[in-house]
């Protein structure tokens, strides 16, 4: 009689664990404000990529025929203008479809150029401590302690108006907020079991700053740099509403808000409002998105 051989489990396919990426659109998913947020915040960025195909007319062309029209659905308007008109006969609709370039150029890149510097300063103050901690801190502490809007309008006063000199004045004047972010990180990090062994072993202090504690930092900082993305749109429309951004002759949003200003007593207020609305929209799409990130990489409310 043959010896009966039990048959094994059917093996099952070896499945990889989902990645990072995957978990993470996942968690969006179930997360309607921010799905939300996304949306607006890509549905500006397309906008702002194909306002030379999407805008119905030149944003800088006059026509003083067609002034002060109001929008479409108005008595005398026009869908030819589906917003209405400027004092000078400017497409509103194609001066705020134009107008989300600079917008958003000034909250990526200034955002972008905020989080590198206020990243190498912060590293170098947790890090290395001592004289360096103590220099890095009193900058910050120092430049904190004037008012940023105070700070802002004064250096964007005296270096004058174009968009590379708000980029960077908003780069260099956020700056100090990730140095803070980023120092405190790096002093808890640095007392940390898996800093302490790495460093044991011989590990170069570069490569320990590089592969353990900077992947570490992502979260917070990304986190930091939407809201501070969202910030300077409204602080870049500030800026253009007192004369202090680019240059009249750019369309910009607050630019177009200067402009609205001084047609509100003249009883065309689309030009203000419209705007308006764009700049809001912009900020709670990125806010609904900083929000979500927040609660993504932050270990403590990861869901």
């Amino acid at each position: 009689m043959q010896p009966v051989v039990a048959s094994a489990a059917v093996a099952q396919p070896f499945t990889e664990p989902p990645g990072q990426l995957a978990h993470m659109f996942r968690l969006l998913r179930r997360d309607r404000l921010a799905v939300m947020g996304l949306l607006i915040l890509v549905g500006f960025v397309l906008v702002a990529l194909g306002a030379p195909w999407l805008a119905p007319h030149d944003p800088v062309a006059q026509n003083l025929r067609t002034t002060k029209l109001p929008p479409a659905w108005q008595a005398g308007g026009t869908w030819e203008h589906p917003l209405g008109t400027d004092r000078l006969g400017r497409d509103l609709l194609s001066r705020i479809l134009h107008g989300a370039r600079v917008s958003l150029l000034v909250g990526v890149f200034g955002a972008a150029l905020a989080g590198l510097l206020g990243l190498v300063a912060g590293l170098l103050a947790g890090y290395l401590g001592g004289w360096v901690d103590a220099l890095v801190t009193a900058g910050v502490n120092l430049l904190l302690a004037v008012p940023y809007l105070v700070l802002v309008i004064v250096v964007a006063a005296v270096v004058g108006r174009s968009l590379l000199n708000v980029i960077l004045l908003f780069g260099i004047t956020t700056a100090p907020i990730f140095a803070r972010v980023t120092r405190g990180e790096v002093l808890r990090l640095r007392n940390t079991a898996f800093v302490e062994a790495t460093l044991a072993v011989g590990t170069p202090s570069a490569r320990v700053l590089w592969r353990h504690i900077v992947p570490n930092l992502t979260g917070p900082l990304v986190t930091l740099a939407t809201f501070e993305m969202s910030a300077m749109i409204f602080y870049e429309a500030g800026l253009g509403f007192l004369g202090l951004s680019v240059p009249p002759n750019v369309p910009s949003w607050g630019n177009l808000l200067a402009v609205g200003r001084e047609s509100l007593m003249a009883g065309m207020p689309w030009l203000s409002l419209y705007p308006g609305l764009a700049i809001a929209l912009t900020a709670l799409g990125i806010n609904l998105l900083g929000d979500w990130l927040r609660d993504v990489l932050d270990p403590r409310t990861r869901r």
